[in-house]
């Protein structure tokens, strides 16, 4: 959904929450409002719902890989531990 898009249906549904009460303030307060609705809306960090759940799948992967990474890793720790190399000081 664009920016145009979510700011109309925004300030579609405040002007409805308003009611009649919007229609007697005029066509300058509506103006006013819906600058101050995309002025608010620019400043959010909005993404569109494909980039989110694209990013989500990746972070998904990346998670399982390091929980098989640090899987891995245990196992070699544990193979070292039963020849009894000792493990390297930490950097």
């Amino acid at each position: 959904m664009d920016a145009d898009t979510l700011l109309q249906r925004f300030t579609s549904r405040l002007e409805a929450a308003l009611g009649p009460e919007l229609a007697t303030l005029g066509e300058e307060f509506r103006v006013q409002l819906r600058a101050a609705a995309r002025a608010a809306l620019e400043r959010l960090e909005v993404v569109d719902r494909e980039l989110f759940d694209a990013h989500v799948a990746v972070l998904r992967r990346a998670r399982a890989q390091l929980r098989d990474l640090e899987r891995r890793v245990e196992a070699l720790e544990a193979a070292l531990a039963e020849k009894g190399v000792e493990e390297p000081p930490d950097p």
